[in-house]
């Protein structure tokens, strides 16, 4: 390693003994002289006065030393801050589904806003058909979508019933159906497991775009509605269908995880058992 002149002035400093500074600095006495003799007409000053008790500093080498060790001190702040800003900062663009924005993000986020202030988040969300047209880092998406970089799956929930207790009773109910039409295949897919299930639609329907208000009209009583288990708490509604579930995926465009600050990310959702 270069031994810098900074070096070689603080050791000598500390030392005061041309023999043992040359044993720290792994280099031969006579090098060492020859060096101290540059340095020092570097500054156009004698810094070190030599005797055989070895070395005394003189004023000029007080002045110089002081100046060099408050040098030092800055640089070592210096890279230490550069090394914490390395670690993790910098802009982190999302792209969400609203779904997964509304019921599943919030906790994730707020730990990873904890554990990384300095990031500043950009956080857009809409239906996956936007989603997947969008500019981010990093998207999280709803059931089955065209994406040529990395996909990884998150999880799968399944299919309640809510707002009336057995499904088998549903093709005879008086009750409406109510249903949430999105721009995503959720819609179709609730259709395609009822004609599968029963010989003739609801005798009533409603249809509303938003799955919170799906929600809550079926917890008022207006009527039952089949949701994902992401909107729902515990006790919520009856499991239909064991085989019906809705996907949600991380996707990305290849390369981007190694970004620090997309690839904390990606470790907060492993950390989470999520991925």
């Amino acid at each position: 390693m270069k031994l810098t002149d900074e070096e070689l002035l603080i050791v000598l400093s500390e030392d005061l003994n041309m023999r043992r500074a040359s044993e720290r600095l792994f280099i031969s006495q006579s090098a060492l002289s020859q060096r101290l003799k540059t340095v020092e007409a570097k500054w156009d000053r004698v810094l070190f006065l030599r005797s055989q008790k070895g070395l005394t500093i003189t004023p000029a080498g007080e002045v110089v030393i002081e100046y060099v060790k408050q040098q030092e001190n800055q640089l070592e702040r210096v890279k230490e801050s550069l090394l914490d800003r390395e670690t993790i900062n910098g802009s982190l663009k999302l792209a969400v589904s609203s779904t997964i924005a509304q019921y599943w993000l919030p906790s994730i986020l707020k730990k990873y806003v904890q554990d990384f202030p300095e990031v500043k988040i950009e956080l857009t969300t809409g239906w996956t058909s936007d989603v997947v047209k969008g500019d981010f880092h990093i998207g999280i998406v709803r059931g089955e979508v065209f994406w040529q970089g990395v996909e990884r799956h998150l999880f799968s929930d399944s299919f309640y019933l809510v707002g009336a207790d057995y499904v088998d009773e549903l093709e005879n109910l008086d009750q409406p159906f109510i249903q949430f039409r999105s721009q995503s295949n959720y819609y179709e897919e609730v259709q395609a497991w009822w004609l599968q299930t029963f010989s003739k639609p609801p005798s009533r329907t409603i249809t509303v775009d938003q799955l919170e208000t799906c929600k809550q009209l079926a917890l008022s009583g207006i009527g039952y509605s089949i949701l994902p288990s992401i909107c729902l708490e515990e006790g919520q509604g009856t499991k239909i269908d064991e085989h019906l579930s809705r996907k949600t995926s991380l996707i990305y465009s290849e390369g981007v995880e190694t970004l620090p600050q997309v690839d904390a990310f990606i470790k907060l959702l492993e950390e989470q058992n999520v991925l």
